[in-house]
């Protein structure tokens, strides 16, 4: 069975994120193998390690941490700051490299340089697509690409051709992207107030890979509180439906998970009264997610069935962490519990620990800390 992982990114199977070519920020799974990366106070600091999910043992491939990591075609793809300026409102101080090596961590190669950071690649058809992270800058040259869709054409080298955006719309900006059968799925995003957007224009979005046909298939119901449109918007596929999560539902300011068809059809309730916080999965038979607790002081991963029923907490933590990195196998979640140094600047990795449990929270391990 294909198996889901990290984050809503990208993926060409069945399952958002399948290890042969499913990105996530600082986590991959390949065969037996979790990779991870570990940045502290800065985004050009920190390490890369592979952990071995049965035996728990850990070994680092790389003195760098690994962004947008995905394996294609037996190299992990990955990009990873050259220079960081020390402001993420400047981009134009940042040299990003555009890099891959094998999965032993052997024949590291940089490829070349980027233009600017990247966040949910994926590669299909030759291109590396993926979305501009850029939220915002004070250079003209970088304001106009906040948030695109973007494709790069591959050379035989690995390398990147230039960049082709795949809306001629500069008004479209995007929160998260995925490919699922032939179709470009996107959730509409403000860019940070960068671009016009329009209260009806956010959104779940499907389109071709160049970008036509492009149709809004699921209403977004954030912002009804009368303050402002939240567009966090978190969602997966699996068998042809798609799971997701909506921050601030409705007037008491709280979430829902749904399911819908792939036409945004059979909209379904799976529960609500949750306060959701980023991360979102699918295996057999269940949504996996975790929320904030912030009554209980309790960051919680939980999991509910796909027809609504047998709401479950599987491990919760102290405020003073979150869980992250969410990571499902056909016989394990692996998850990390991670704290953030917020007095220090860029609000880097305090701490982090990789835990390895069964999917029904059972059998907790810690693998690395």
């Amino acid at each position: 069975m294909a198996t889901a992982t990290a984050e809503p990114t990208a993926s060409s199977s069945s399952v958002q994120n399948e290890i042969e070519n499913g990105p996530a920020n600082k986590l991959l799974r390949i065969d037996n193998y979790v990779y991870i990366s570990s940045n502290y106070n800065s985004p050009d600091k920190g390490e890369t390690y592979r952990i071995d999910v049965r035996s728990g043992q850990s070994e680092r491939i790389n003195d760098v941490p690994m962004y947008n990591m995905m394996y294609h075609n037996g190299w992990i793809y990955y990009t990873y700051y050259i220079k960081y300026g020390g402001d993420p409102y400047h981009e134009e101080w940042n040299k990003l490299g555009f890099c891959r090596m094998k999965p032993d961590g052997s024949q590291k190669d940089l490829l070349c340089e980027l233009p600017c950071a990247l966040r949910n690649m994926f590669i299909q058809d030759g291109y590396l697509y993926a979305i501009t992270d850029i939220y915002y800058s004070y250079d003209d040259e970088y304001y106009d690409d906040i948030q695109r869709p973007v494709k790069f054409k591959m050379n035989s080298n690995g390398s990147l051709g230039n960049p082709e955006y795949i809306f001629s719309e500069k008004n479209i900006a995007a929160a998260k992207m995925l490919y699922y059968g032939d179709s470009l799925y996107y959730t509409r995003d403000s860019g940070n107030g960068a671009v016009e957007t329009e209260y009806d224009d956010f959104g779940l979005y499907r389109c071709r890979l160049d970008g036509t046909g492009n149709n809004k298939i699921g209403e977004i119901l954030n912002g009804r509180n009368g303050y402002s449109i939240n567009e966090h918007y978190w969602f997966c596929i699996y068998d042809n439906w798609i799971y997701y999560g909506i921050e601030n539902l409705d007037k008491d300011n709280s979430d829902a998970v749904y399911k819908m068809r792939l036409d945004g059809s059979s909209v379904t309730l799976l529960c609500d009264k949750l306060s959701l916080d980023g991360n979102f999965n699918y295996m057999d038979g269940w949504v996996y997610f975790t929320e904030g607790d912030w009554n209980k002081s309790a960051s919680k991963l939980c999991r509910v069935r796909d027809n609504g029923a047998e709401k479950q907490v599987l491990f919760e933590c102290g405020t003073e962490y979150s869980i992250r990195d969410l990571t499902l196998t056909e016989d394990y979640i692996i998850c990390s519990k991670v704290s953030y140094d917020i007095l220090n600047k860029g609000y880097g990795l305090k701490d982090i620990n990789i835990y390895r449990m069964n999917l029904d929270g059972s059998n907790k391990t810690e693998l690395k800390s």
